[in-house]
Parts: C-alpha cells; structure tokens; sequence
C-alpha cells in the first residue's frame, strides 16, 4: 500500500543558503545546521537525510547527517569530501 505521507518514501534534503547560515572565520566556512526557533536544537536522522550547503564562494555541499552527528555547526573545510565538483552555469553567467 502506498504511503499516507509521500514524503517519508523520499530522502529529505535541508538547503542551507550563503548568507543565511553560513559566515566565514579565519578563512573558513561555518554553516549553522541547527533548527529554527527560539532554543536551536540539531537535526534528527528521523527528520532530514542530508544537508545541502553552497557558502558565499559558491562550493556546493551535500553531506549525509549520518556525518554530523548531531553537531549545531559545520566547519566546512572537514568535510572537503561532501563537496560537490563544479558545474558551468546554464547560459554562460559565470
């Protein structure tokens, strides 16, 4: 029988956007991977399957939460093997 809930049958991506959960520090990238509201907590393999991450110099990352382990935050130089190869933009915009 089909699922009541679609989405449980799909893995589950958060996007984390430059700018918005990410800042850089000494030269290094730091993503927040917390949830939102008014005490942050970290994330549940029950909730999500993977973070997606693009910092501000536009390196794209997708890293399993099974990598995590229940950490609030990223540095993301750690974790150079989740990083995405680059691709050429569509219509040439560089």
């Amino acid at each position: 029988a089909p699922s009541r809930h679609p989405a449980e049958d799909h893995p589950q991506v958060l996007i984390i956007a430059p700018g918005a959960t990410t800042r850089k520090v000494g030269g290094h990238w730091i993503a927040s991977i917390t949830t939102s509201g008014r005490v942050k907590t970290a994330y549940d393999p029950d909730e999500i399957d993977d973070f997606f991450i693009i910092d501000s110099d536009l390196n794209y990352y997708l890293i399993p939460i099974t990598a995590v382990g229940g950490l609030l935050a990223l540095q993301l130089n750690a974790y150079e093997q989740y990083k995405l190869p680059h691709v050429r933009p569509l219509g040439g915009i560089a």
